[in-house]
């Protein structure tokens, strides 16, 4: 773009214009305007339209499985699954990510465990072969 908009520059100065500098120009800026509104504008508009942003998320552990439940504007879902999903587990000071792949995990909030029990939290998941990492 940069590179282009120097040569359209240079170009006009010179007074050397012709009709295949003007179309490059247009070509590179449609092409910046379609990568600008593909990763930056769409992801962002359809994040903000998203029902799960303002959802009510609930985790029940069990000895062989878990559930997460999520109630939302427009309706609810709920999803079981086994240790083994969990791919890796890691914490910080206020939750614990339960990664079920590379990019995508579930939000444990520490605060809402009960008093001390974050420790028997991290212990349960040990003994099911989930290591925490801080």
């Amino acid at each position: 773009t940069i590179l282009c908009l120097a040569s359209f520059i240079l170009d006009l100065a010179l007074g050397d214009f012709d009709k295949t500098i003007i179309v490059a120009f247009a070509v590179v800026v449609l092409m910046d305007v379609f990568y600008f509104t593909t990763y930056f504008i769409i992801p962002r508009w359809t994040l903000k339209k998203s029902p799960i942003l303002n959802a009510e998320i609930k985790f029940e552990f069990y000895n062989d499985n878990f559930c997460v439940s999520s109630v939302f504007k427009h309706g609810h879902e709920s999803i079981e699954l086994r240790y083994p999903t969990v791919v890796k587990a890691y914490e910080t000071p206020t939750v614990i990510y339960l990664y079920i792949t590379k990019n995508q995990a579930y939000i444990v909030d520490k605060t809402n465990l009960e008093p001390n029990s974050v420790e028997d939290f991290k212990i349960f998941l040990k003994n099911r072969n989930i290591d925490v990492k801080s």
